[in-house]
């Protein structure tokens, strides 16, 4: 079951799906609210790179970005987009 379809059968909508990749392997998602604030990250992500996270939404509400690139903690660079 995807994501999405998740966060929509709890009764929250997410407006916002961001999608992270590493060395061109999708990690996972994000998914925020129309408010901006988080509703659900993918397990993969959520325990690999927690402080991508916080640079990612740094980046998409702090910088007006809808893509980039980030520097983990680990040393690896990890690839983010705006998708929906």
């Amino acid at each position: 079951m995807s994501a999405t379809l998740t966060a929509k059968r709890r009764g929250r909508v997410a407006t916002t799906v961001i999608r992270v990749w590493r060395a061109g392997k999708l990690l996972g998602s994000i998914l925020l609210n129309e408010a901006g604030r988080t509703l659900h990250c993918t397990p993969d992500l959520k325990d690999q790179a927690r402080d991508v996270i916080v640079k990612v939404l740094f980046q998409l509400r702090r910088c007006d970005e809808v893509g980039g690139s980030v520097a983990g903690r680990d040393g690896r660079l990890y690839a983010w987009r705006v998708v929906a």
